[in-house]
């Protein structure tokens, strides 16, 4: 499933390096060859992206993004942002929690050495 988070990933690479191979790609985002080829087809299906053949080459594309990919982005950007943020006070809030827990329940020196931070 292509996920905003996602979505924005894959437009920001195309965007920054046009030339990328979709192997390349999988690789960067850590995926699978074929999911970024099904992503690819139905950001191009969307009207996100063109992919345009290179000439003389069979399997090399260069990747552009259209008006409305550049418009997706953009607001996908946001989107992504403010769920990054609102994860990042949840993470703070149970380190916090933990923290306090391991505090009241235990001197430091009955905390084995190798889970000290």
């Amino acid at each position: 499933m292509l996920t905003d988070e996602y979505r924005y990933k894959i437009l920001k690479v195309l965007e920054d390096d046009p030339h990328i191979t979709q192997r390349e790609l999988a690789k960067r985002l850590d995926v699978s060859l074929g999911w970024v080829n099904a992503c690819l087809k139905q950001m191009a299906d969307e009207q996100l992206i063109e992919s345009l053949r290179l000439s003389g080459q069979s399997h090399q594309f260069v990747y552009q993004l259209m008006p409305t990919g550049r418009q997706t982005k953009n607001i996908i950007a946001v989107s992504v942002l403010i769920t990054k943020k609102a994860q990042l006070k949840a993470l703070e809030r149970d380190i916090s929690e933990l923290e306090a827990e391991l505090k009241q329940s235990k001197a430091p020196s009955e905390v084995p050495q190798r889970a000290r931070l």
